[in-house]
């Protein structure tokens, strides 16, 4: 059973930080709440905010624990400290501290290599995934999301790594954690107009303040509202099954100054083929929801975290 470690961080006269992480592989089970306790030295009569990488049933049950104090807040990497709950009239519900009042107090975890990098080598990473409709961005994603999870570590991957849905499809990384028929029934599809598109640009903006790798999960059509996203990318990795469509996808890709990283073809049979190393090319398949894969995409995962 994986236990959830917290520390209380003074950020100064307002407020104190909760942070949390969740140890092993970052998966929890709801038997741990019943021995789950704030640690000793919380303030009360300030105010507190949550933070970490959890599921909402986790964070509903800490703010439940943290009810008697000034005010709490949980953490959104995407736009600050949201109250969540308030007793003094100064804190307001849904007031937002912003991110950049809040992250100077995040633990920061310590580097796998402590060699110091060259400063071009040490920005954010913003990576669109890209292509037609129905060609497996989505799993592709979630199976690379798992992986890299492996590869950098727990703690790094709960720090400094997100993914972003550039597409308002319903679908989050709990869509493929469930059934098929279930999935139908949870989705719930919302417009894909210009507010939508201001508010992930927003939410890009803020989270390149706090994370190292940002996933960002694109519709699948060439638009100017998937241009304006792509706009706010540094990276992408191009999705197709249908290779005659990518040159348009590569066209719109360039248009906004964003470096390819990978080309993957899209297949039905159960493959993985290597079929270029530099620009990198390959080709996968099976990539289908709830679906099983035996493949290690090392070389796209390379170039990811290069």
């Amino acid at each position: 059973m994986a236990d959830v470690h917290l520390t209380v961080i003074d950020c100064g006269k307002k407020y104190q930080l909760v942070d949390f992480m969740i140890d092993s592989n970052g998966i929890i089970e709801p038997s741990v709440l019943p021995a789950l306790h704030l640690p000793a030295g919380i303030d009360f009569t300030k105010g507190i905010i949550f933070n970490g990488k959890g599921p909402i049933w986790l964070y509903a049950h800490l703010a439940h624990l943290a009810h008697i104090a000034a005010w709490v807040a949980t953490f959104d990497p995407r736009k600050g400290a949201v109250v969540v709950q308030s007793h003094v009239p100064e804190m307001q519900l849904g007031e937002i501290i912003p991110a950049d009042e809040v992250i100077p107090f995040l633990p920061k975890p310590e580097p796998v290599n402590k060699k110091k990098e060259p400063a071009e080598k040490t920005g954010v990473k913003v990576i669109a995934f890209l292509g037609p409709p129905n060609s497996g961005k989505s799993v592709l994603l979630q199976r690379l999301r798992e992986q890299l999870k492996e590869k950098i570590g727990n703690e790094r991957f709960q720090r400094e790594f997100f993914i972003l849905r550039g597409c308002p499809d319903g679908e989050g990384d709990w869509f493929s954690e469930i059934t098929e028929k279930n999935g139908k029934l949870l989705r719930y599809k919302k417009n894909f107009d210009d507010e939508f598109v201001d508010s992930v640009c927003g939410n890009l903006n803020e989270l390149r303040k706090s994370k190292k790798i940002i996933l960002v999960d694109c519709g699948g059509k060439i638009d100017k509202k998937n241009q304006g996203i792509l706009n706010y990318c540094t990276d992408a990795v191009l999705v197709s099954h249908d290779q005659k469509m990518l040159p348009e996808w590569r066209g719109a890709v360039s248009a906004s100054e964003v470096q390819i990283l990978a080309e993957v073809e899209s297949v039905l049979s159960d493959e993985y083929t290597l079929l270029a190393n530099e620009p990198l090319s390959v080709r996968i398949g099976k990539l289908e929801r709830h679906g099983t894969t035996r493949h290690v995409y090392d070389a796209v995962l390379q170039k990811i975290l290069s």
